[in-house]
């Protein structure tokens, strides 16, 4: 297992990527026809980050996800990652992430041993996400704010590893076709930015 972490460590990002670099944006915007909206685009998204939080549990690693209030005004219901938007307050977007993570499911930075980061991705709701891995410890208590947080759940990486469960699908912006991922585990749909997340992930430890 170390050796495993040991290999995920290196294989994603060291350093917080850079809006400002748009080789540090998730690959789906990167392409030729996507040029001409691309920086009007990215230059009027919302900062945000999320914690990927992977944990042992009987000596395989997990992605822990949460289950959003349905009684919040956006994005009510989807799966996610613990996280959100920039405050004034925070340094960083680390700290926000961290932050964020406290205030929905209790986990404090302590318990969060940092791996390194995932390329941003930009959301088709305004968002720009910068998404940082982190081992959670394994003494760790979930304690899930129920005004924003439903329920939470694990699963395995190995399930996202297999590119068998992974759907493609696209979506029009500009007349431009951007990929859409979604996975399917259990009874749970995840897709977006989440799927979009794990699938940078995968393809990072995969050497894709």
């Amino acid at each position: 297992m170390t050796e495993k972490l040991s290999t995920i460590s290196q294989k994603i990002y060291r350093q917080e990527p850079s809006y400002d670099n748009f080789s540090d944006i998730d690959e789906r915007f990167m392409g030729s026809e996507i040029a001409s909206i691309r920086e009007k685009y990215l230059s009027n998204l919302i900062e945000s980050s999320v914690i990927v939080p992977l944990h042992i549990i009987n000596n395989e690693l997990f992605l822990l996800f949460t289950v959003r209030s349905s009684n919040l005004r956006s994005h009510a219901g989807e799966i996610c990652f613990p996280g959100g938007r920039k405050d004034e307050k925070d340094g960083s977007l680390v700290d926000t992430a961290f932050r964020e993570t406290y205030e929905e499911v209790g986990i404090p930075k302590e318990k969060i041993k940092t791996l390194g980061y995932l390329k941003s991705v930009p959301t088709l709701t305004g968002f720009i996400i910068t998404p940082i891995v982190g081992l959670l410890d394994e003494d760790i208590v979930i304690k899930s704010n129920q005004s924003e947080v439903e329920t939470y759940f694990s699963a395995p990486l190995s399930f996202f590893l297999d590119v068998e469960n992974k759907t493609v699908n696209t979506y029009k912006i500009k007349q431009i076709n951007i990929p859409i991922f979604e996975y399917t585990y259990e009874n749970y749909r995840i897709w977006g930015a989440t799927a979009a997340i794990i699938s940078s992930l995968c393809s990072k430890i995969r050497d894709e």
